[in-house]
């Protein structure tokens, strides 16, 4: 769409479709994808003559073509004294006397009592006594040979030294810190003053578009190997109606043994660009 204050062009984006397209770039068919843009400033896509999306040239498209009548003022700054903070500290607070900050979060259990068996000077790993040192290993080469490690058979309730297990202190405040209170000073979030828009232009038709000579495609895809080609614009509904009736004569019936050849280099898509005469 071009300004027609800069003259500048600027890229419309349709609204995201209801329909998931993904099938339509893994499917390895060629397809027939046809925009359709009425007099009465709406847009049509289809996919195989079937509706994928929809909507109003005015309100269906991102950025919108008319742009807004008024902007944010750049050369609005925020005061230096504008209080924009919702809650502050509450200044009048103060630590009570019986916070105390450096008892830990936990805390050995006074309470537990080592269980009977446990064995405080058995090890928990023994070396394997039915492991064997490789034929194959060489002491220079790799030094001296150790049994692997399995768990002492011994420790069926413990071993090593025992030691309480942790429980949560009771006594555990934390750091203590002042107590948020609302900001009687709080002036809003801060936003600078609108201008009017130097560039705003208003288009009620934006059926009619610039001439152009050209047409580009831009597309984004994980998929290979997609190919475009057999572009028609045309303002003629039997134009495009025929074309749609020659690609579909030409779709050959599918064969499982012609899966792996159905998308060659030289297969395509076609894509119909329709504007309706007024």
């Amino acid at each position: 769409h071009k300004h027609p204050k800069t003259g500048a062009f600027e890229e419309k984006h349709a609204k995201p479709p209801d329909v998931d397209l993904k099938e339509f770039f893994t499917d390895r068919k060629t397809h027939l994808y046809t925009l359709v843009m009425n007099p009465d400033d709406t847009f049509e896509i289809f996919i195989n003559q079937k509706v994928v999306n929809q909507g109003s040239l005015l309100e269906d498209v991102d950025p919108p073509i008319n742009p807004p009548r008024e902007i944010d003022d750049p050369n609005d700054k925020k005061p230096d004294e504008w209080d924009d903070r919702a809650r502050i500290p509450d200044p009048t607070a103060v630590k009570p006397e019986d916070w105390e900050e450096n008892e830990p979060a936990q805390i050995e259990d006074s309470s537990a009592v080592k269980p009977d068996g446990w064995l405080d000077d058995e090890p928990k790993f023994i070396p394997n006594p039915s492991a064997k040192k490789p034929d194959d290993w060489s002491d220079d080469m790799d030094g001296e040979w150790e049994a692997p490690c399995m768990p002492n058979p011994a420790c069926q309730i413990g071993c090593g030294e025992w030691k309480p297990p942790m429980i949560d202190n009771p006594k555990y405040k934390g750091v203590w810190r002042l107590p948020m209170i609302n900001n009687p000073s709080y002036q809003g979030i801060w936003s600078p003053q609108k201008i009017p828009n130097p560039d705003y232009f208003e288009d009620d038709h934006p059926f009619l578009l610039t001439s152009f000579s050209a047409l580009g495609l831009e597309l984004w895809s994980m998929t290979p190997n997609i190919y475009f080609d057999n572009f028609i614009i045309c303002s003629e509904k039997e134009t495009k109606a025929a074309l749609e009736q020659g690609v579909e004569e030409e779709k050959a019936p599918e064969k499982p043994e012609d899966l792996e050849e159905e998308k060659k280099p030289n297969d395509s898509d076609v894509v119909i660009v329709e504007k309706i005469e007024e």
